[in-house]
């Protein structure tokens, strides 16, 4: 499928998205463990796990309610015999969701909109002059070919749903860290910039996956969308030299000390003793 002209795009089916020759933050990111990782990861088309498919589900069902049913469908049932086999090519277009995933995505399309904060940013970008939802955009930089998939962008900000098991923002701060969001924020922010529409303030709305359903709407500080810059830089860089010399090194081809957390570590009054003895004797 032939890549666009850069510029912003709306109702493009993510397969489409998918399709076009750009480097997304979801594949470059990866490149944090290593460039071998990176490779492999745009070479080969991996299929939606389970939990990437709720995640999904519960993406349209939060931001595009009117979208949900045209996309989902619920089967209760054993997923054995005629009647699913009947059912399936009656809902080819569709995906299949199980009677608790479906129940999960409406209970947390009910928290967001329960939420103050949150309620009150999706009113008010679905009343805005040319909200977009799911707003695929590509554009050009540092001599490649990019692409970013916006959950919610309007005049005013740009807006991010994650659903996530815990919403505590000491735990979701360090969550969203080790996955990256740094450098998907920034890449979103980049994006909107290479439109021509400015550096917008950027909010994520985190929900939980599961009972309670907690929701909590955090706003992006400057200095984590600076932090997210670098690291993007760092690793466009990387990716560009890895291009030019088609060598795609793995995370060490030398010999590494194996290091545990700090918090492995205990503080200098403890003592541990095993047999009587320290263990740090």
């Amino acid at each position: 499928m032939t890549t666009p002209a850069p510029g912003i795009y709306d109702d493009v089916p993510f397969s489409e998205y998918q399709s076009w020759a750009a480097l997304n933050a979801s594949t470059l990111k990866i490149g944090e463990e290593s460039m071998l990782a990176m490779r492999w990861q745009r070479e080969h088309q991996t299929e939606p796990t389970p939990a990437m498919i709720l995640g999904s589900a519960g993406h349209t069902c939060c931001l595009e309610p009117d979208l949900f049913p045209m996309r989902y469908v619920l089967w209760q049932g054993d997923r054995r015999g005629k009647q699913f086999t009947a059912f399936k090519e009656a809902n080819q277009h569709k995906t299949i969701l199980r009677e608790s995933d479906y129940a999960t995505c409406l209970a947390m399309r009910d928290a967001v909109n329960a939420h103050p904060v949150a309620s009150t940013l999706l009113k008010h970008y679905k009343t805005a002059n040319e909200p977009q939802f799911e707003a695929s955009i590509l554009w050009h930089a540092n001599d490649l070919e990019h692409k970013a998939r916006l959950d919610v962008l309007s005049p005013e900000c740009i807006v991010d749903l994650k659903t996530t098991r815990s919403v505590n923002p000491r735990s979701f701060g360090t969550s969203a860290f080790r996955m990256g969001y740094h450098i998907q924020i920034a890449t979103y922010v980049e994006a909107v910039e290479a439109i021509g529409r400015g550096t917008l303030p950027f909010a994520i709305i985190a929900v939980q996956n599961a009972a309670p359903f907690d929701v909590v709407v955090f706003n992006v500080p400057d200095e984590l969308v600076t932090l997210g810059r670098h690291a993007r830089s760092q690793l466009i860089e990387r990716y560009k030299w890895c291009v030019k010399h088609d060598t795609w090194p793995g995370v060490s081809a030398d010999m590494l000390d194996l290091e545990f957390p700090g918090f492995a570590y205990p503080d200098g009054d403890v003592d541990i003793t095993i047999g009587g003895e320290s263990a740090f004797d």
